[in-house]
């Protein structure tokens, strides 16, 4: 009888945690040892991916967004917990009918606290993936640490966090992402940089560089603008693309703040902002070079991984996982975060020397292709799985 495994995934939007998780089950969901489940709070129709691309089954699992209309009461119950306890037992009961062996949760352990507490109370085993790095943990997630059998990281900037949280360094366990590099080479040719550009409208005759990221202040989109704004006066041969949405349930208004900083300084003409995409692949293969603009630590850097594995050259803010993935000068840039005059310099810097950059991107693809791929990733986690399922 094959082991049965239920997977949370809470986080608040179809990004990095997302992918990575798909990558994983891409390999892992055909080893007939497993039966996996995915239970996610994210009423997104893109979650399909998993039907079609993995043998997995997929249940939408609504109760961590729940809300109350009356302030007062909402206002009790995120005071005393009672939102937690509520999805507690809603993922107490979903468990007591699936029947699994382990549970795995595929985000932060904040977001998936009700399935921990589910698992205790199960006695079941518990793999968490941490893909943040906290500077704050609650009382109630440290008073279940206890309950996590291995906590996966998947940087070293991750684990130093956590480890600052009080989280038992001999539970953790460093896992960086995995990417089908090959597969990616793949879908990045299906559509040419013509038609690509054509698709989404954008100039032929201008080189393009690109931004990936979810809308939200971390990662830094205003300080790109803030450099595009400065480069503006001194190039006219470059257009900026910024690909992402902003997170679900997200109430602030900072992605309405980049529009308005775009039409304030007349940036309209060398902007698209394109929102979610499905060819990603193809955006960086017509792109000419990547930027990435965290200015908080990035767990990871998926897209950094990604540009690298399509040769192209990226330059990142030196703080969090990209430090670990770039080797500066050598196969990408890192420059220090939350300085657009900095990045404005070196994307000139890079766009200049060419010969240069394509050097760099090809030593960074080398890296990325015998650093990062996925069958080795699932394969560690596949380890895990029979450790504490003793299949």
């Amino acid at each position: 009888m094959p082991k049965k495994i239920a997977i949370f995934e809470d986080g608040n939007g179809f990004g990095g945690a997302v992918f990575a998780l798909l990558e994983n089950l891409r390999h892992l969901s055909f080893n007939k040892d497993y039966e996996f489940i995915i239970f996610h709070s994210l009423n997104d129709p893109r979650f399909d991916i998993f039907t079609e691309e993995t043998q997995c089954q997929l249940k939408y699992n609504p109760v961590k967004n729940w809300t109350l209309n009356n302030k007062y009461l909402d206002t009790i119950f995120k005071r005393f917990n009672l939102y937690l306890l509520i999805n507690s037992i809603n993922s107490y009961c979903l468990l007591h009918q699936y029947k699994p062996d382990l549970i795995y949760t595929n985000n932060d352990i904040e977001c998936n606290l009700h399935a921990i507490i589910a698992s205790k109370l199960l006695k079941l085993p518990i793999i968490s993936h941490e893909r943040d790095v906290p500077s704050f943990w609650s009382k109630t997630t440290k008073l279940l640490y206890s309950s996590i059998s291995v906590l996966i990281v998947i940087s070293q900037a991750t684990k130093l966090a956590v480890i600052k949280q009080g989280f038992p360094e001999s539970n953790i366990i460093k896992i960086v992402d995995g990417i089908d590099t090959q597969r990616l080479i793949r879908n990045s040719t299906l559509i040419d940089t013509s038609s690509i550009k054509q698709h989404y409208q954008l100039p032929l005759d201008k080189k393009i560089i690109l931004m990936i990221g979810m809308i939200t202040h971390w990662k830094g989109q205003h300080i790109a603008l803030q450099a595009v704004k400065k480069i503006k006066t001194e190039r006219s041969d470059l257009y900026f693309v910024f690909v992402g949405e902003k997170p679900a349930g997200d109430k602030t208004n900072y992605l309405n703040d980049l529009q308005n900083y775009i039409i304030e300084n007349n940036l309209q003409t060398i902007i698209s902002m394109l929102g979610y995409s499905k060819m990603i692949a193809s955006l960086i293969n017509a792109s000419n070079l990547i930027i990435h603009t965290s200015i908080t630590p990035e767990p990871f850097g998926r897209v950094i991984v990604e540009s690298m594995s399509l040769k192209k050259p990226v330059i990142a803010t030196n703080i969090g996982g990209p430090c670990e993935i770039i080797n500066n000068e050598k196969t990408g840039y890192l420059i220090e975060p939350n300085n657009s005059t900095v990045l404005a310099n070196k994307i000139i810097e890079v766009i200049n020397t060419p010969e240069q950059s394509k050097k760099m991107a090809r030593a960074a693809q080398e890296y990325a292709l015998n650093h990062y791929d996925s069958k080795i990733v699932a394969f560690k986690i596949e380890k895990l799985l029979h450790l504490y399922t003793g299949h």
